[in-house]
């Protein structure tokens, strides 16, 4: 598999190998219990994609929250950069 990598993102496209299609992993650092303004993508680093959340740290709802803060955030690829659109950054 072709593979392009950072600590904070990693890609890796899909071959004749491996034609599930292409993945995009994410190293997150999240923040619970942000205010509701703030929620969002809020940081790239090389380590982390920074995501703050309104929902707690209890019982999986900032992990609920996460997962609906990144389902609104779209990622395009332009040439050898990556393009956020619905972020807070």
């Amino acid at each position: 598999m072709a593979s392009t990598s950072t600590r904070a993102l990693r890609y890796v496209a899909s071959t004749k190998k491996a034609p599930l299609g292409s993945v995009l992993y994410l190293q997150c650092r999240v923040k619970p219990g942000a205010s509701k303004s703030r929620e969002g993508v809020t940081g790239l680093t090389e380590d982390a994609v920074e995501i703050c959340v309104a929902a707690p740290a209890r019982e999986g709802e900032a992990n609920k929250a996460v997962i609906r803060v990144l389902s609104e955030v779209r990622v395009y690829r332009t040439g050898r950069r990556l393009a956020w659109a619905g972020a807070n950054i």
